[in-house]
């Protein structure tokens, strides 16, 4: 009983901390992936639609690392589309909870011209941002992983702004209309309808899209959530 007070102590704090920050109405679709005894409980949205799972057997699920994908097929469609949000209005952000494989897109969609996604190179610790065409490397080569926050948000035609490390940065770059009528993928990038590329071979314990927010703000409390449930789970 003790442990699961632990854990709804921590999932509400994270949801009241969000009102109080002022971001919790920018997230529009989101789930925390880790605390739960089971993966159909860390499927259960935070906010927004549930996603929907393929060729979920070939991962695995853990309550201290959330879902680790194969690095082959194993995906979630957000079942939130990629042109339900204008590109220069648009956040996405996840926490990779373990590294492991090779690499993959913690989040991400391409379209013929416009894309967004977020990339890990696992083998040599390499955190990439791919938005509108441009290559963002956040942390070089030869780096000890720690589990981190990581994410970008848009609110102007003309610059974003990424985090990860605990490190934020701006980038100039102009935004490109945003088309794609297919969902967002969790744990690989859709390309479309039943197409995939860069599933994950690590972990993820939490994810979020939606409109403009503070990425600082946000990473702030994901990480105090996130070792809320690590102290709270045996």
């Amino acid at each position: 009983m003790t442990q699961v007070l632990s854990l709804v102590n921590a999932f509400d704090a994270f949801i009241v901390g969000c009102i109080d920050d002022g971001t919790w109405d920018s997230i529009n679709a989101s789930c925390i992936m880790a605390g739960w005894s089971n993966l159909s409980g860390a499927l259960t949205p935070l906010a927004g639609p549930q996603p929907s799972g393929f060729n979920l057997a070939s991962g695995e699920y853990s309550r201290a690392s959330g879902l680790k994908g194969d690095g082959a097929s194993m995906y979630l469609s957000s079942n939130v589309k990629a042109n339900a949000f204008n590109i220069s209005g648009l956040h996405m952000a996840s926490f990779i909870s373990l590294s492991g494989g090779s690499f993959g897109d913690a989040l991400g969609y391409q379209g013929n011209d416009s894309l967004a996604l977020l990339r890990y190179y696992s083998t040599n610790n390499i955190f990439n941002g791919y938005m509108n065409d441009t290559t963002l490397t956040f942390y070089s080569s030869g780096v000890a992983f720690t589990p981190t926050f990581y994410g970008f948000s848009r609110n102007s035609n003309t610059s974003y702004t990424s985090r990860v490390l605990s490190s934020g940065i701006t980038h100039t770059t102009t935004a490109i209309p945003n088309t794609p009528s297919f969902n967002i993928g969790v744990g690989a990038t859709i390309l479309n309808t039943g197409l995939i590329t860069a599933p994950i071979s690590y972990a993820i314990s939490f994810y979020s899209i939606g409109t403009p927010l503070n990425l600082s703000l946000l990473d702030n409390r994901v990480t105090v959530l996130m070792s809320g449930i690590q102290n709270a789970i045996p």
